[in-house]
């Protein structure tokens, strides 16, 4: 069994926490009353060092979007700091960012109400030599969360070629295909516009049985 594998286990999530925690001092949890001010602000300095967004366009130097009240984050902690975070965002009225983002062409057989989008995924500079294990415990912490939601039957996200190939192991996502963007698409894109510059990212899916 690989290690990705042990994890996937219950008592190998187990020993994962207990060993984040003992020897980096790493601690996961779904973002909650006062940690969520904190969450904004750790993305809006993460965006920003970044160059994803204006930071003229944020003065209260806080990053949310309309997408943030049907979401819940999840938040890697140590002594206090958020370290990294991610998001799973519920399809709703507003429709999810992939779909305001990329013109996709979504398999017939799949209900837009049990997607769930994983997105907002950030780890801090200074620990982005262990970015793999934060994103481990952050992804097992949305494993809990999306395994408590039986609703829930397909994920979706958007990343680089890159990103997908090295977090293959937690979640095999597959791309999706896609039309040419419109005009809607293009304009959407304007409030993130460094983010694009990143190389080829696009959109893709896989079962919520397959997270990790």
């Amino acid at each position: 069994m690989t290690q990705i594998g042990f994890v996937k286990t219950a008592i190998g999530a187990l020993i994962f926490k207990g060993y984040a925690q003992l020897v980096y001092g790493l601690s996961f949890r779904i973002a909650l009353g006062d940690d969520e001010a904190n969450l904004y602000r750790f993305r809006y300095k993460i965006y920003c060092d970044e160059g994803y967004i204006n930071s003229d366009s944020y003065p209260d130097q806080k990053f949310s979007d309309k997408y943030d009240p049907a979401s819940i984050s999840v938040i890697a902690v140590k002594a206090n700091e958020i370290v990294g975070a991610g998001r799973a965002t519920h399809y709703s009225q507003g429709g999810l960012p992939t779909f305001e983002y990329f013109n996709i062409k979504l398999p017939d057989n799949i209900n837009r109400d049990r997607i769930v989008e994983m997105g907002r995924f950030m780890v801090h500079p200074k620990y982005r030599g262990k970015a793999r294990l934060v994103a481990i415990g952050i992804s097992l912490q949305l494993k809990k969360y999306v395994r408590g939601n039986p609703d829930i039957e397909w994920l979706v996200a958007f990343m680089s070629d890159k990103v997908q190939q090295a977090f293959a192991a937690l979640i095999p996502f597959q791309t999706l295909a896609e039309n040419p963007l419109a005009e809607i698409h293009i304009q959407a894109r304007g409030l993130l516009p460094g983010y694009w510059e990143k190389g080829n990212i696009h959109p893709v899916i896989a079962k919520a049985s397959e997270l990790l």
